[in-house]
């Protein structure tokens, strides 16, 4: 045992100093690390973070940009649906004027002569059944 104690324990001594050393190392290489981590969030928030905001900025203007021309273009969309809509009603009364002006001057003759006709009729129907009955009243009078 005390063979042991003096060859082996001071080798294995300095073995367990030497992974202290490097566990040390190690642990001090971390620290770097995370302060190196840091260390380019902090120059992610002071190079990058702006320019990321202006193109956020960007996109956020070219969004409402597209907002207002899709609200002008429905705009535009119902005003030209509006003006083709009164163009075709004033189309539409130039189209009922000219039917009542045909109906005027084509149809309104006819059917004043068709009036005339059937009035001359009547008239030469009721003279007719007047002499009828004169005639009947004229036969039963002097019979």
């Amino acid at each position: 045992k005390l063979l042991f104690i003096i060859l082996v324990l001071p080798k294995l001594f300095i073995i367990i100093l030497i992974f202290l050393k490097l566990f040390v190392i190690v642990l001090i290489f971390l620290k770097l690390f995370f302060i190196f981590l840091i260390f380019v969030k902090l120059l992610f928030i002071i190079l990058v973070l702006p320019k990321l905001f202006f193109i956020i900025l960007v996109l956020l203007k070219l969004f409402f940009i597209i907002l207002v021309l899709l609200k002008l273009f429905i705009i535009i969309f119902v005003l030209l649906k509006l003006f083709f809509l009164l163009i075709f009603l004033k189309l539409f009364f130039i189209f009922l004027i000219f039917v009542k002006l045909l109906f005027i001057i084509l149809v309104l003759p006819k059917l004043f002569f068709i009036i005339l006709v059937l009035l001359k009729l009547f008239i030469i129907i009721f003279v007719l059944l007047k002499l009828f009955f004169l005639l009947i009243f004229l036969k039963l009078f002097f019979i």
